[in-house]
């Protein structure tokens, strides 16, 4: 196994299946890859204000992007590792190529193209 979002993945999935127990299975959070941080910053989930390089592995952005959809999963009374699946879904499919006419979140999305990804660095 490599990277969080392997790990989390497979957390998910034997827990879900019952293939093992999982002590505060409801605490495992999104795991953060570019699906997700490119659905997070083009909505205007989360904004960084200026410019800004860095990777959304590491410190400051992971742990943000963490901790706004941990508040968002809180909110609408689920686990955030529920939101993961949605969340890189929309990522993949219609963000990765601007494909907001089929976006079930288009009416909210601020659509900030602005962000700019190259690799695993968000550039703003």
């Amino acid at each position: 196994m490599r990277g969080k979002k392997l790990s989390n993945f497979y957390i998910r999935a034997m827990g879900e299946n019952g293939l093992f127990k999982i002590i505060d299975f409801d605490k495992l959070s999104v795991a953060v890859d570019i699906q997700v941080a490119r659905v997070t910053f083009y909505t205007g989930v989360l904004k960084i204000p200026g410019s800004y390089y860095g990777c959304i592995h590491h410190e400051p952005v992971r742990p943000m992007i963490e901790d706004i959809w941990d508040q968002a999963a809180q909110e609408i009374g689920v686990p955030a590792w529920y939101l993961d699946e949605p969340l890189w879904s929309i990522g993949s499919k219609l963000c990765s190529k601007k494909g907001c006419g089929r976006c079930p979140v288009a009416e909210e999305c601020e659509k900030n193209f602005y962000v700019k990804f190259k690799g695993s660095n968000i550039v703003t």
